[in-house]
């Protein structure tokens, strides 16, 4: 007899850390899913790829949160998927969830984080915006329908809007077909609140497009929903709390100052996707030029002393990434170094039965920490020599820590031979990441080249090496030769795209005059795409730069 989902999930071997469980029951959730959403009903052309895949993610998610409540899995679907997505619709070279395809090469360009992470988000946000009730039952007259047929993702909302009682067509049609998605600006002017909606873009630049947005607002009371549609709205300011409830809907808020403030005095009644949603806004709007440095602490300076997991995680994620940018930057290293002592110290040992999501935080954190200080990076490295006995979720801590202090490639290779299991010889090429110097770059070339080091796994240690300062140069000089060498097994699934678009943007910082003419010796049709969106995150990081200084 084959056994359940359920079966499968709880067979996981309990030795695995908490990132690898969560992950693998995602994966088997979402690929359980292909089989009513690509299987039972398949897309009419490979525009509707989402119909697939975004379904597929969205509902992995769904039914991860129903089996294991304790992990928090929609807060997680916002840190994994959400956030990338709101990043990756922020840059002009974006693509609308429903792209047109024209060519092969188009289709593996496609598999990104708009056709998951954007279009699970806007499922999540349609299903909130009519109700479980109703969008279950809208889905279940969708698949029998077009069961053992082909449909269209126009069909999908066809079937929804038919037994909601909402403008559901309006609303999938505006954020599916619309590359992008809206910033609205928010401020209180004589009891009244104002609103206004554009497109909101990372190069800081104003992009006049309205689209149909089905806003939850917090009060006092409970919640309202009311669809934006128009370039300016009013609402009523009353008891108001905050846009996007639970950050549900696909869009970003800018609040007035005041408004912000009440925020904050209400922040006991907000939930950490609330918050979550404040956080990641805010770090785009320093990103994008809306606010400084100085000004983005000061906004989420009461948010540092909160202890949730997802939202620790939230605040370090922004924090190491805008160290990767701007390294040599010491107000961003030394607030990355106190916020990770600080965090590192309440979260403590692991305890036993912890939720998982603290061990999930304290490894995250552990690693970042080890990288960053070399006093506690010579503390984990003793463990080294045993890592196999070390706690799965600081394994990398500790495997990141040995790399730094011991710099040396065979010693890594040796560890990574020892191992069988690819979550931890993943963990070790992720650490291997952290060496420097010609002879270890040249040790880790021969094991990619003797697939010591897999061809998949290769492009790991390729996109994370390009974050690391010390070895970011290397990169640069030898990307064709990198790009050439993915190419040679990888070619038609879409991974140099990736990495060209993952490593551009460090790599280039110290030859924004030359990168481009780098790139042109290289640029095939199926890169093309991650040529253009890394060139624009490379500009974008350079003004950053330029805007952390002051």
């Amino acid at each position: 007899m084959p056994l359940t989902f359920r079966e499968i999930f709880l067979n996981i071997s309990p030795s695995t850390g908490a990132s690898v469980k969560k992950a693998v029951g995602e994966v088997i959730a979402h690929e359980l899913a292909h089989q009513w959403f690509g299987d039972l009903v398949t897309m009419n052309w490979w525009d509707d790829l989402w119909l697939n895949e975004s379904f597929a993610t969205f509902m992995s998610y769904k039914a991860m949160n129903k089996l294991e409540p304790d992990y928090d899995m929609f807060a997680d679907f916002l840190v994994s998927e959400t956030a990338g997505a709101l990043e990756g619709d922020s840059l002009v070279n974006s693509h609308p969830i429903e792209v047109e395809v024209k060519h092969p090469d188009d289709i593996s360009q496609i598999f990104d984080e708009i056709s998951y992470g954007k279009g699970g988000s806007i499922l999540r946000m349609i299903n909130a915006f009519v109700t479980d009730e109703v969008f279950s039952k809208g889905l279940h007259l969708y698949l029998e329908n077009f069961k053992y047929k082909n449909a269209g993702g126009s069909d999908l909302w066809e079937f929804i809007a038919k037994v909601s009682d909402r403008p559901v067509r309006k609303v999938m049609e505006s954020f599916i077909q619309n590359i992008g998605y809206p910033i609205v600006e928010i401020m209180e002017e004589n009891g009244t609140l104002k609103l206004n909606q554009y497109r909101f873009l990372l190069n800081g630049k104003k992009q006049n497009v309205q689209w149909k947005i089905p806003l939850t607002a917090r009060y006092t009371g409970g919640t309202r929903s009311v669809l934006f549609d128009s370039e300016s709205m009013e609402m009523d300011s009353s008891g108001f709390i905050k846009l996007n409830d639970s950050e549900t809907g696909f869009y970003r808020v800018l609040y007035s100052s005041p408004l912000y403030e009440n925020i904050i005095k209400n922040i006991s009644i907000l939930d950490n996707k609330d918050i979550f949603g404040l956080l990641n806004d805010m770090h785009a709007f320093l990103v994008s030029g809306k606010i400084t440095f100085v000004e983005y602490l000061t906004m989420i300076e009461k948010f540092m002393e909160l202890n949730d997991p997802f939202i620790i995680r939230e605040i370090s994620n922004e924090l190491f990434s805008l160290y990767l940018i701007d390294p040599k930057n010491s107000l961003v290293l030394g607030t990355n170094m106190e916020y990770l002592a600080d965090k590192l110290k309440i979260l403590g040992e692991k305890q036993k039965k912890e939720n998982i999501n603290i061990s999930l935080t304290r490894g995250i954190l552990a690693n970042r920490y080890a990288i960053l200080n070399r006093g506690y990076a010579e503390e984990l490295a003793k463990f080294g020599d045993s890592v196999s006995d070390v706690d799965p979720d600081m394994r990398l801590a500790v495997l990141t820590s040995y790399a730094i202090v011991h710099n040396d490639a065979n010693k890594m290779i040796n560890i990574l031979s020892g191992f069988s299991q690819d979550e931890d010889r993943v963990k070790v090429i992720q650490a291997m990441t952290m060496l420097t110097g010609d002879d270890n770059f040249a040790i880790i070339e021969k094991a990619i080249s003797d697939r010591e080091i897999k061809a998949q796994d290769s492009l790991i240690y390729y996109m994370l090496a390009a974050s690391n300062p010390g070895a970011r140069e290397y990169i640069y000089a030898n990307l064709e030769n990198i790009i050439e060498k993915i190419q040679a097994v990888l070619a038609g699934s879409g991974y140099s795209s990736k990495v060209i678009e993952t490593v551009v943007p460090f790599i280039g910082l110290n030859h924004m005059d030359e990168i481009g003419e780098k790139l042109e010796k290289i640029n095939i049709r199926e890169i093309s795409r991650g040529v253009k969106k890394g060139m624009e995150y490379l500009n974008i990081y350079s003004d950053l730069v330029k805007r952390l200084k002051n």
